[in-house]
């Protein structure tokens, strides 16, 4: 599973991640969401990482989202070392909710899938 993260996670996100996972930073200047999107998908990234849930709920954020194949992931935290943290510990349970969703917020101790709006 390939995803690209937000530049404000730490630059070890890309040597810690386990086996099986590439990440990519995003380190290119300070860009919109759909932007961040739109290299995700460039870059063959599974999933786009942000820190906090409120790139889940902007207009429109979501449907470029599904029109590129691209999932939003979302680490409900405001530390940068932890949001980490916990996208790592739970990999598992974020494949697992890619599955389901295209939207997925990664709590603590869960990745919980975010339905759509429409359905």
């Amino acid at each position: 599973m390939k995803l690209l993260v937000d530049a404000i996670l730490p630059e070890t996100v890309v040597t810690e991640a386990p086996p099986g996972v590439e990440v990519l930073r995003w380190s290119e200047g300070d860009v919109s969401d759909e932007d961040l999107l739109r290299a995700g998908a460039r870059q063959g990234a599974r999933g786009v990482v942000f820190l906090d849930r409120r790139s889940l709920y902007q207009p429109g954020l979501r449907e470029v989202a599904a029109q590129l194949g691209v999932a939003l992931v979302a680490v409900e935290v405001n530390d940068p070392v932890e949001a980490k943290e916990r996208l790592f510990q739970n990999l598992d349970h974020v494949r697992n909710a890619l599955t389901m969703s295209e939207a997925v917020l990664v709590l603590a101790h869960e990745a919980r899938p975010i339905p759509s709006s429409s359905g």
